[in-house]
């Protein structure tokens, strides 16, 4: 993991960061742990890489702007997926005192305190891993 002051806490051990994104037909994960970023689709291990020292520096500025105690009351912009069979996500943020997530949110509308984190960890993983 890395350390580092988000918004709200003091100084947080942050061990690993989940989102996945669930729909009838697939499911893909992409976790951020020990320095690495990891892609599932529908279970199965697609890559693996360790980030750069610059991919670090930016992800954990993106990481700063979370507020954790927040993350489960976020304001969903809209809730299609529970009617029309859409994708969901959910982002979950673990530190070393306590673990936080977001309610499940259509993935073409994410909450916007956590879009630029999802982006990231989406275009990370894709770009470094497929």
């Amino acid at each position: 993991g890395f350390t580092i002051l988000l918004r709200g806490e003091t100084l947080t051990e942050i061990t690993r960061i989940q989102y996945v994104e669930t729909s009838l037909a697939k499911s893909e994960k992409f976790l951020f742990e020990n320095g690495k970023i990891t892609f599932f689709k529908d279970g199965s291990l697609k890559g693996r890489a360790e980030l750069t020292k610059k991919q670090k520096i930016a992800f954990s500025k993106i990481v700063k702007l979370i507020n954790m105690d927040h993350l489960s009351t976020l304001a969903i912009p809209s809730k299609k997926f529970m009617f029309d069979g859409s994708a969901f996500g959910e982002l979950k943020i673990v530190s070393a005192k306590k673990i936080s997530s977001t309610p499940l949110f259509d993935v073409d509308n994410p909450p916007e305190e956590i879009l630029e984190l999802v982006r990231y960890l989406k275009n990370l993983a894709k770009g470094e891993l497929t």
